[in-house]
């Protein structure tokens, strides 16, 4: 199994003010950079689900996206210090931001199944309920999903199997009412374990051990 291309995400749901967060700002706030210091920033056009087209910015080694009800972090899984300089600076941004309310923290994660293993195709197995209904029909593309409340976190899981495709998604989410709440929530060890949840399921509901360098 490989992790997708789409790249891990840290979100914190809130009510955020893009304004704010601009490249410059998170730069001295979040990084410690100066206030002249020059530097490079990449900007794509996203489209963001609830959101519309949203403005995705690279710079100084990290990643993300400032809209009004989110900022995410895209973690780089080749890059062992992505994570970690994700979070401190979404950690930083809380601490100065103090009165910006938060809703909730959590992490996605994509993963890609590269055999058609029997133990996750058994996952799909259900009937064409349109035959003799609709002429010529066939199932092209199956889903399957679950919600797990496992102590504080609540972790989505959906998988999809279309072609000879098939693809793992787990969110997991955590409530919270301030960014105190936040903050505390998003210590340096947090990250790796939520990534080391998400292979354990991942790996069970696939078969497949996940290979590679993974953040």
């Amino acid at each position: 199994m490989k992790i997708e291309a789409e790249n891990p995400t840290l979100v914190i749901a809130g009510s955020w003010n893009p304004a704010i967060l601009t490249p410059q700002w998170i730069a001295q706030a979040a990084l410690g950079k100066a206030a002249d210091e020059q530097f490079v920033v990449k900007v794509t056009i996203d489209p963001l689900q609830g959101q519309g087209a949203v403005r995705r910015l690279s710079f100084l080694d990290i990643e993300l996206v400032a809209a009004p009800q989110v900022l995410i972090f895209f973690i780089d899984p080749k890059n062992p210090e992505s994570s970690a300089k994700a979070i401190a600076a979404a950690r930083t941004i809380l601490q100065t931001l103090t009165h910006t309310p938060i809703s909730g923290v959590g992490c996605n994660f994509l993963f890609s199944v590269e055999e058609n293993k029997i133990e996750f195709l058994d996952l799909f197995r259900s009937t064409n309920y349109f035959e003799g209904v609709l002429e010529n029909s066939e199932i092209v593309s199956k889903s399957w999903g679950n919600k797990i409340q496992a102590d504080d976190e609540l972790i989505g899981v959906e998988c999809v199997h279309e072609g000879n495709v098939g693809s793992i998604r787990l969110n997991f989410h955590h409530s919270v009412q301030t960014a105190s709440e936040a903050v505390e929530y998003l210590t340096d060890e947090k990250y790796p374990e939520i990534l080391g949840q998400a292979i354990k399921i991942a790996e069970n509901l696939s078969n497949e051990r996940i290979e590679g360098a993974i953040t």
